[in-house]
């Protein structure tokens, strides 16, 4: 496998339920103890000795890092600093969909139930029913705590899982959408999401500044005390079981700068993916484009091998903005929460498809990767070095869980056949 290394790496760091925080490195910098695995002799009376052995040790990841900043992982473009992975999140939940209480359900909606095996934080995802067969409108809505929404660069970040596409109508606006109101359901604005999703998980990202439309005379943003989820079916006879939609971890933050984190106690559950590998970036010109897709012409892909790379836009309004894919076909690129057109990108525009330590790797590169789950980050160091800022981070994992499940993931293709991209860490 020499030939999958080289002067660069990449790493993704992604807290459980949360998105990948996306690093590169020199591969001198990078140090990676699986673990030792001891054992011990003991003598015995008759001359021989009987193998007693220990449990394996916990494995460390130790990195130096350059991007210093400090960010936060739900933030599009900002990701280029550890000190909020090391002192936990600066978001603030409005509702963690762990249980179903307060959740009000309308027009064929059935009552909602928690799902505690598909879910991207806490102990469960809230299941969106749908029982009723008169038509295909269903909503749930909650009274939640009131919060300010007011301040410039605040964003809503809502995770939806969608099992078949089939099932919904997004044909036009308003089919999905979410609505966030004041004082009920009256004065209310409108966020269509019809255009932003795909089958799977969807980071689902709002502007409260810029609603779609308004009920009565609109919310007051420094006052949000409801919101609801609007769904249409593809028919009316189309019902939702539980698995078909999941909603979880409804939260928001603020983007503007500066940024700020303080230490916490928090230990945050942390995979790391270390891939080494001689992919470079990929290139590609926009042939058709919406908010969660790219078409280009001819077909220069094969399916599945783009999943978990991220879109940088390199001409264009959009240029600069970064995406995650989520599938890809031989000519089309599917985008996770995806707003792509909404930020400005056009047919025409160009655009790199970027390594990432957890994502694939074509059949015609080489790739070694290392993937930890269930890892806490133990030390953080900042210095500074030759002019140069850097942190020296390191991570510790125990080998294996309550259950006996390895931490410790390795893979490698010699340039014969893909490496998957790693799952999300759920």
């Amino acid at each position: 496998m020499v030939d999958a290394f080289s002067e660069l790496g990449y790493i993704s760091i992604t807290p459980k339920g949360y998105r990948a925080v996306e690093f590169a490195f020199l591969t001198e910098n990078a140090d990676i103890d699986q673990g030792d695995k001891p054992c011990e002799s003991i003598p015995t009376m008759g001359g021989g000795r009987i193998v007693k052995f220990n449990p394996q040790e916990d494995s460390t990841i130790t990195l130096e890092a350059y991007p210093t900043t400090v960010i936060d992982y739900d933030l599009r473009n900002k990701e280029s600093g550890v000190q909020a992975l090391f002192n936990g999140r600066s978001i603030t939940q409005i509702d963690d969909c762990d249980a179903i209480t307060g959740w009000t359900k309308a027009e064929q909606a059935g009552t909602p139930s928690v799902n505690t095996t598909t879910k991207k934080e806490g102990v469960s995802s809230l299941n969106f029913i749908k029982d009723g067969t008169n038509s295909a409108l269903a909503k749930l809505y909650k009274n939640i705590t009131a919060v300010n929404l007011s301040t410039s660069g605040m964003y809503v970040y809502i995770w939806m899982y969608i099992n078949s596409m089939a099932k919904l109508d997004v044909s036009a606006d308003g089919k999905l959408e979410v609505d966030l109101g004041t004082g009920g359901l009256t004065n209310i604005n409108r966020y269509y999401i019809h255009d932003k999703v795909q089958a799977g998980w969807n980071l689902i990202r709002i502007d409260p500044d810029a609603p779609d439309a308004e009920g009565g005379s609109g919310a007051t943003e420094s006052n949000i005390d409801y919101i609801q989820f609007i769904v249409n079916t593809a028919t009316a006879g189309t019902t939702l079981s539980a698995g078909d939609l999941m909603i979880d971890n409804i939260h928001y933050i603020a983007e503007g700068q500066p940024i700020s984190t303080n230490a916490s106690l928090d230990r945050e559950d942390l995979e790391v993916d270390i891939l080494f590998t001689n992919q470079d970036n990929v290139s590609g010109t926009v042939s058709t484009i919406t908010n969660s897709t790219i078409v280009v012409a001819d077909t220069p892909y094969t399916n599945d091998e783009l999943i978990g790379r991220r879109v940088r836009f390199t001409s264009g309004t959009a240029i600069g903005k970064e995406y995650i894919v989520t599938d890809n076909t031989n000519n089309t690129i599917y985008i996770a929460g995806g707003t792509m057109t909404d930020d400005g990108a056009l047919a025409n525009d160009t655009f790199n498809i970027i390594p990432t330590g957890r994502g694939g790797v074509s059949s015609s590169n080489y790739g070694l990767r290392y993937s930890f789950k269930n890892s806490r980050y133990i030390s953080l160091k900042p210095s500074f070095t030759d002019k140069i800022l850097k942190c020296t981070v390191k991570a510790t994992l125990p080998a294996f869980d309550k259950n006996g499940t390895s931490g410790i993931t390795i893979g490698s293709t010699n340039a014969t056949a893909q490496l998957e991209a790693v799952p999300e860490y759920a």
